[in-house]
């Protein structure tokens, strides 16, 4: 192991300009970041050859695949195989197949099916994915309902369920609308009540829930994926990839790809011999949507999630339909990567849900008139630029009322709540004051005596664990180990302050307390030639699980004056050379303000990046997207070296 001094110098951060609803605060002097350690993957370098020389690869493959838990040629070409035929049967995932016979009957014999999602990408997607197959399965009677984030709030509730158990439903274009105090009226009333509700990500802790719905003589099938603790709800069908005694074996779905996995089978039960072209379409379409929920849920990038991402991106990049094309034809970025879902595309069908309606995001998804979806997309993108506004207005005052709090590094978790913040927005705001802070965090919006509220993780560090430790002061609470939501009686917020933080001072290890990037090899420049960069690709999609190759270069000089670019004036551009190598092409989108102020012409340092195919006018180039950069002696860091990857990370 070797090591220097720790880092101490803060990030620069303008502030955004706080409107009415958000007041401002007096300038402070802000608190340190915390500590940067860079941590170096190293192999034996007779394992690194043996890898590559079998896959007639460059050197730097073979080690990118040990650090990525692939030890010999066997894994590797599994890793690379991108066959849907190496999906798994769907009849295997623990009640798909009692859950598809239930719709099948329900198509059969016409009766009332109600698509019950959650109002996020994941939900969306997915109630989009069963609506397109069933109705291509033949339903008539087939509705969804969405409900309200500001007045329901996440998963099933109960009256949403009395409501559908009514004789009289109100529907929107085919949908049930869930609205903030009532269901919304349209002119294409029915006078149908529901008979079989199927949720779609959420309903695996909705214990009395089920137990309404039989009161209620609802027939209820519930997929999801989330953690849940005891015993499952006793709907009629639970559908999840880790029910007790399940032996399906990828547990890291998301809800759209148990959806999928259901709706799969439901058409292979419709059309056993085989299925009409229009519904094998529409399952390959269907991919895209859950690629689409994969990435930007952040499930891991392994298994099943690889191989469906991967489709997924392909038909994206072809003929993704048209609502998602109208999305793609607005961002204007191509190729469609995962990068491109997880920060361009899935945020435009999230906020739908955050500032307003979730129905927008599922019309555009399941509609079939381009010129209506070009008008959605539009719509999500105003949206989504509205959102961004907000977003930047709570962090610079949660940020404010931390570090009032004292400072976060003597800090174990990190609870902040204000009334006047958008209850839509707490789970972004909570992601980025984690990557600031570096300590799991909790913000949420206290009204009418209850704080609805939404939290983030560290690596490693479970922030469900957390929560669970203080369950009884929640009214409910769920999500995973990264991420996760929750509602608290206001006057229990003191308790989960203090109890939070004792939970996190007491679990989080010394390395989970420190910000951390994980390099997978010291590479000199000369070496990324456009074949290396190439092969680099063919590990993607990148993400949890299968990040994106991060490389390290020493006594690099940076060649010309950095310039800052795009709408918003937050990207840096700027070029790079090492002796002995070409000039390239950097590019930075973090901490734009601090690099523009160190970076000079011929100002030399360590250099953490990543390099990217950049394809301009039909020629390619090699691109270093720029992480990190440290001059030697007024940008210490901590470097450790370590010789097979650390338990626990997301590699």
């Amino acid at each position: 192991m070797t090591g220097s001094k720790i880092a101490s110098s803060g990030l620069h951060s303008a502030a955004a300009s706080p409107t009415a609803a958000i007041t401002p605060s007096p300038p402070r002097r802000r608190a340190q970041t915390p500590p940067v350690v860079w941590r170096i993957l190293r192999h034996d370098r007779d394992r690194i050859q043996e890898l590559a020389s079998a896959l007639k690869a460059p050197m730097l493959i073979g080690h990118l695949l040990l650090n990525r838990g692939i030890c010999d040629v066997s894994a590797a070409r599994v890793f690379f195989n991108d066959d849907l035929l190496s999906l798994h049967d769907p009849a295997t995932l623990p009640g798909v197949p009692e859950a598809a016979d239930r719709l099948v009957h329900a198509i059969r014999n016409n009766r009332s099916i109600v698509i019950y999602s959650d109002y996020d990408a994941d939900g969306v997607c997915g109630a989009g994915v069963l609506y397109r197959i069933l109705k291509q399965c033949g339903a008539r009677r087939l509705s969804y309902y969405i409900p309200s984030r500001f007045e329901e709030g996440y998963g099933l509730n109960a009256e949403a369920l009395r409501t559908l158990a009514r004789q009289r439903r109100e529907t929107h274009r085919n949908g049930l609308e869930g609205d903030r105090s009532s269901l919304k009226t349209s002119q294409t009333s029915e006078a149908h009540r529901a008979d079989l509700v199927v949720t779609v990500d959420c309903g695996i802790t909705a214990v009395r829930e089920a137990e309404l719905a039989r009161e209620l003589g609802l027939e209820l099938i519930i997929t999801d994926h989330h953690h849940f603790v005891g015993d499952p709800p006793r709907a009629d069908v639970v559908v999840h990839p880790r029910l007790p005694g399940s032996r399906y074996p990828f547990d890291s779905l998301c809800g759209a790809g148990v959806a999928y996995k259901l709706a799969w089978e439901v058409a292979r039960r419709c059309y056993p011999n085989s299925a009409p072209l229009a519904l094998r379409r529409q399952l390959d379409e269907c991919l895209a949507l859950v690629a689409l929920a994969t990435v930007t849920d952040v499930m891991p990038l392994k298994g099943e999630n690889r191989i469906i991402v991967q489709h997924g991106l392909d038909l994206m990049n072809q003929d993704p339909g048209p609502g998602l094309a109208a999305l793609v034809e607005l961002i204007a970025k191509r190729p469609i990567t995962s990068g491109v879902l997880g920060f361009h595309l899935g945020p435009r069908i999230n906020v739908a849900g955050r500032l307003e309606s979730a129905y927008k995001a599922l019309d555009l998804l399941i509609g079939d008139d381009p010129e209506r979806a070009r008008s959605i997309a539009q719509e999500l993108d105003q949206f989504n630029q509205q959102r961004q506004q907000v977003e930047r207005e709570m962090v610079e005052h949660a940020r404010a009322k931390i570090e009032r709090q004292g400072d976060p590094a003597t800090r174990g978790g990190l609870v902040v709540v204000d009334p006047s913040w958008h209850v839509g927005v707490v789970g972004i705001v909570a992601s980025r004051l984690t990557e600031i802070f570096h300590r799991p965090t909790l913000v949420g919006v206290e009204r009418d005596g209850l704080i609805s509220g939404s939290g983030r993780s560290v690596p490693g560090f479970s922030l469900y664990d957390a929560l669970a430790s203080c369950r009884d002061l929640f009214e409910s609470f769920g999500g995973h180990s990264a991420a996760a939501g929750f509602k608290l009686p206001a006057n229990r917020l003191a308790d989960l302050i203090q109890r939070f933080d004792d939970y996190c001072q007491a679990h989080l290890t010394p390395t989970q307390r420190k910000k951390q990037i994980l390099i997978d090899a010291e590479t000199p420049l000369a070496l990324l030639t456009l074949n290396l960069v190439r092969w680099i690709d063919r590990l993607a999609p990148f993400g949890l699980g299968n990040r994106e190759p991060v490389l390290l270069a020493h006594d690099v000089k940076v060649v010309d004056s950095p310039k800052v670019v795009g709408s918003q004036q937050s990207t840096l551009k700027f070029k790079v050379c090492q002796a002995g190598s070409p000039v390239f092409n950097a590019i930075c989108f973090k901490r734009t303000d601090h690099f523009a102020e160190i970076l000079k012409p011929g100002t030399t340092g360590s250099l953490v990046f990543q390099a990217q195919l950049n394809s301009y006018r039909g020629q390619d180039s090699v691109q270093l997207e720029v992480l990190d950069f440290r001059r030697p002696q007024q940008d210490p860091v901590e470097i450790v070296v370590e010789h097979s990857p650390p338990q626990g990370d997301s590699m």
